[in-house]
This record gives structure tokens, C-alpha cells and sequence, in this order.
């Protein structure tokens, strides 16, 4: 299944039937809390989500990649249902193979124009909970910021537009970290 989401479907393939099964395949994945923990859990499955964004130069494909970036972002959202041990366990591992191989940070800065990607990396820095974890971040926030003084305005724009609107969305996580 992460195959499918992963991967650009033929052109010989109707257009009303490229998508079906990648967007079936998401629905799936994200539907439930044990396929998150899987993929979280296998490395080389954690690899194809993220060799999506090494592999495809921009334009990313915007349907593969919201559907890669839901997945990314239900394995660090911590749902109602889940356990706190499961969701900890799943942080973990994503920033561990955040943390694993450096050129990952560049693979998503190379796809900020995609509002997929913004998604996803609003998810990581809204969802990670603990000190250690969000140190890591604010690092890699240090990183963003070198790359956008190399970028040109315009870009940066279009950037600033796609992340401040998944700001606005969800700003009640803001507002109670400010208040702790």
C-alpha cells in the first residue's frame, strides 16, 4: 500500500481511475492506529515515505504527496483512542529517522512550495511533545532559516503563505503552550 502512494501512476491508466487506488490505500493506512504503528515500526517503509521526497523533484505530484504527508502526520498526531506508550513509541521512531540520516530535512525544504509538505512539517512542530524532541526541532528550524535567506523572495512568499495558513488552522496548541 505504500507503494501505491508513493509511487506516479501510468498514463495508460484512465485518469478517473490513476488516483483510486492511491487514494484507497490512504484511506486505509490512516484509518486505523495499528498501521501507523507498523510503518513507524519498519524502517524500510518509513524509507519509501520519505524517499518520495528525494526521488521527485519539484513540482512534487500534490495528490502523492498529501497522501504521503497524511500518512507521515497520522503517525505523530496522537489520536483519542491510542495509548500514550503507542504514540510516544511512534514519535520516536519518526524523529529517530528524521535524526538518522541528515539529507532528509533537505529532501522536504526542496518541496516547501508543495502545501502537502507545510502540512506535514506543522504536524511535526505542533505534535512533538517533550523537551529533548523539540530541541532537536528548533535545530532544524536553524537549518530552514539558513535556506531561506538563499531563497528567492517570491518563493519564500509562496512558502510563508502555505505554512501560515496551516497556522491558522490550528492555533490552539499555540495559544496553550504560550500559556504554560
Amino acid at each position: 500500500m505504500v507503494d501505491l502512494i508513493t509511487t506516479v501512476p501510468s498514463a495508460d491508466i484512465p485518469l478517473p481511475l490513476q488516483y483510486k487506488y492511491p487514494n484507497t490505500a490512504c484511506e486505509v493506512l490512516t484509518s486505523d492506529i495499528s498501521f501507523a504503528d507498523k510503518i513507524a515500526a519498519e524502517h524500510t517503509l518509513m524509507g519509501k515515505l520519505f524517499h518520495f521526497f528525494r526521488d521527485s523533484e519539484p513540482p512534487l505530484n500534490p495528490l502523492l504527496a498529501s497522501y504521503v504527508s497524511r500518512v507521515l502526520g497520522e503517525m505523530i498526531a496522537r489520536k483519542l483512542d491510542q495509548n500514550w506508550y503507542s504514540y510516544q513509541l511512534n514519535l520516536i521512531q519518526v524523529m529517530g529517522y528524521l535524526q538518522s540520516d541528515p539529507s532528509l530535512l533537505d529532501w522536504l525544504l526542496k518541496h516547501l512550495e508543495t502545501s502537502a509538505v507545510c502540512d506535514f512539517l506543522h504536524k511535526l512542530v505542533m505534535h512533538v511533545e517533550g523537551q529533548d524532541m523539540r530541541a532537536n526541532l528548533y535545530e532544524v528550524g536553524l537549518i530552514a532559516i539558513q535556506f531561506s535567506s538563499t531563497c528567492s523572495s517570491a518563493f519564500m512568499k509562496n512558502i510563508f503563505v502555505h505554512f501560515s495558513f496551516t497556522v491558522v488552522r490550528s492555533p490552539r496548541k499555540v495559544f496553550h503552550e504560550t500559556r504554560e
